[in-house]
């Protein structure tokens, strides 16, 4: 027992001295784990391309998205360009006496507002 311990320290401290580098046990090892826990090159070419498709589809619903922004913003740029039109077209309208003495849109045409009547 005491002969396996002092081999544990010897050993020990050659992998100290080589700072767990280079000595042949270690090598060994970690060529059969590096073996063992490969990724087959397959599998690494696989999911890169599953990577790709995911990162196109989610770039998908925002270009629509910007899409449908952009139209909407040209659709209220149309709107408030036809409402400041229907503006200035009743601005520039004047309003039309009807013989009666009253307005054509009924707000009354007299000095009192109300058909010309007297109240």
């Amino acid at each position: 027992m005491i002969w396996a311990v002092l081999q544990c320290h010897r050993i020990m401290e050659e992998f100290l001295l080589l700072k767990f580098e280079s000595h042949s046990a270690i090598i060994k090892e970690i060529s059969m784990f590096i073996l063992a826990e490969r990724v087959d090159p397959d599998d690494v070419t696989q999911l890169k391309a599953e990577i790709k498709r995911l990162k196109e589809e989610r770039h998908s619903p925002t270009e629509r998205l910007n899409a449908h922004m952009e139209a909407f913003n040209e659709l209220k740029r149309s709107f408030d360009n036809l409402k400041n039109e229907v503006g200035q077209l009743n601005l520039n309208k004047k309003p039309k006496i009807n013989p009666k003495g009253g307005s054509r849109n009924g707000n009354g045409g007299g000095p009192s507002g109300n058909g010309g009547g007297s109240t």
